[in-house]
């Protein structure tokens, strides 16, 4: 199991927290994004990553952190989610 968080000026947030429609849809997405993420597996392992955070002064300005068997499975999700 994937510890999978948001967290908005240090503080966790769940999709509930948010108010307007456009909040709503940015945590859902990045919650989305950030599960289709979790089942990458490590090349050199085969396990998936133990932990996802997303991190930021807003929905808007996330910055992923990965934690996972290795630097090789944590390296390809930091970019693979960089890039999206």
């Amino acid at each position: 199991m994937i510890d999978i968080s948001v967290r908005i000026n240090g503080r966790e947030v769940r999709p509930s927290d948010m108010r307007t429609d456009l909040e709503r849809a940015l945590m859902d997405n990045t919650i989305r994004v950030m599960r289709d993420a979790a089942r990458y597996q490590c090349p050199a392992h085969l396990r998936t990553a133990l932990r996802i955070t997303a991190n930021g002064l807003s929905l808007a300005q996330l910055v992923f952190s990965v934690d996972g068997c290795c630097r090789i499975l944590e390296g390809v999700l930091e970019e693979t989610l960089e890039q999206l």
